[in-house]
């Protein structure tokens, strides 16, 4: 067990490696998934619709190029798999 350190709300806590990893992940998803949705709402809320517009299909093509890429390079160590 290694202590680790939650970079989003700065908590410590004693995990082991695997599950690190895994949360470490899921943190880092969960604040930048906020973090668009605030982008993306605050765009819309300032009434700058074609700006929100095309900054949602910018995530959307990301996503979607992240997931071929690893479709088509599956991690070989297991990092990114739970």
């Amino acid at each position: 067990m290694t202590p680790s350190h939650n970079f989003v709300n700065g908590t410590t806590a004693t995990t082991s490696n695997s599950d690190l990893k895994i949360s470490v992940q899921e943190e880092m998803a969960n604040f930048l998934g906020k973090n668009v949705k605030n982008t993306y709402f605050l765009l819309e809320q300032q009434g700058h619709q074609r700006q929100a517009a095309e900054f949602r299909k910018q995530i959307h093509d990301l996503i979607f190029n992240y997931d071929i890429f690893m479709s088509e390079n599956p991690p070989k160590n297991g990092f990114a798999s739970k």
